[in-house]
């Protein structure tokens, strides 16, 4: 149990990393306030040797700031991680608050922020065995919204579409085979999904048959995509598009359009998100118990580590303040 992140302060020509056991689901309302907050709110996290990270596997949320060089990476959140259209907004406007600053999504998860520090990703990476395939053929969505829009290019030049019950890492593992059910499957002419919300598609693979191309994007990081393509793709190029789905509908040449929300909605929805408390409730309930087993004599039952998270205590009034002035100075530039 847990949103585990790894913060990394670089100080000089070294770092500090700091440890969160909860801090990935809150990286929005804890590092949205600008430098000065967001190194405050550091600081007050467990501190960490250096060579402690997380691994791809635990890793849900993380950080890194660079005062001197004015760089903010990150990426987490339990909303921001997986809506696009909500990500989009806050980067826009952590953008306006964290102003002269240069501030980026870490589309690889702390794989991007080692390859900042200049190590090997494999202070980060697991490395565990591709997963094998799900037995069976892929199968279409038909009763449910689709988790994965598959394009394909066939050789003859024609297109199709396949609203798919997988979910994109699922096709991607199933491999180069992957063409082949699809074109026993009946394709759509034309195709609307959502990229938000409870009917949101988590992804997309287009497939290029004349020069076996493949290309993906999805929400959610994955800093290992690249070795999983090569080992079940042998003889295809690979192209991983992060979070940047628009290049499928282009590919597609107007049959798939990804339908987003207006933009009005998401700046409520964003809103009531940045402006929520931030500690969750668990963290509460942990807290709780452990200091009644010790007003009792006992030892307390919850690890340190579990513990290990100081919210953002930043005041309300402060924080919609500081949002109001980010938000109006977007709408000036807009």
């Amino acid at each position: 149990m847990g949103h585990r992140a790894n913060y990394v302060v670089v100080e000089g020509t070294g770092y500090t990393l700091y440890y969160s056991h909860w801090g990935a689901a809150s990286i929005a309302q804890d590092l949205f306030w600008g430098p000065v907050h967001a190194m405050r709110f550091l600081r007050r996290q467990k501190r960490c040797r250096s060579d402690d990270w997380l691994s791809d596997i635990w890793a849900e949320g993380g950080a890194l700031i660079d005062p001197a060089q004015r760089q903010l990476l990150l990426f987490g959140g339990e909303e921001i991680g997986v809506d696009l259209p909500i990500r989009r907004l806050f980067m826009e406007l952590l953008q306006t608050v964290w102003s002269g600053w240069q501030v980026s999504w870490a589309t690889d998860g702390l794989a991007d922020i080692v390859d900042y520090l200049g190590f090997e990703r494999s202070l980060v990476l697991s490395n565990e065995p591709v997963p094998q395939p799900i037995p069976g053929p892929p199968e279409r969505a038909e009763e449910f919204p689709p988790e994965t829009v598959c394009s394909v290019r066939w050789p003859d030049g024609s297109f199709g579409l396949f609203p798919m019950a997988w979910d994109p890492e699922s096709l991607l593992d199933h491999g180069a085979g992957l063409i082949d059910h699809l074109a026993d499957l009946e394709a759509e002419p034309e195709l609307v999904v959502a990229v938000n919300g409870s009917h949101a598609v988590l992804g997309g693979l287009h497939l290029d048959a004349n020069n076996c191309t493949l290309e993906m994007w999805g929400g959610e990081v994955a800093p290992d995509i690249h070795r999983r393509a090569a080992a079940r793709w042998p003889g295809w190029s690979f192209i991983w598009h992060s979070d940047r789905f628009e290049f499928q509908a282009e590919r597609a040449n107007g049959q798939l359009c990804f339908a987003e929300p207006p933009r009005g909605i998401v700046i409520r929805r964003l809103s009531r998100l940045l402006l929520e408390e931030a500690a969750p409730a668990q963290l509460h309930t942990l807290a709780a118990s452990a200091e009644q087993y010790n007003d009792d004599g006992e030892i307390a039952w919850a690890s340190p580590w579990a513990l290990a998270h100081t919210p953002q205590d930043l005041a309300r009034a402060e924080r919609a303040s500081i949002l109001e002035q980010a938000a109006a100075a977007l709408e000036r530039r807009a």
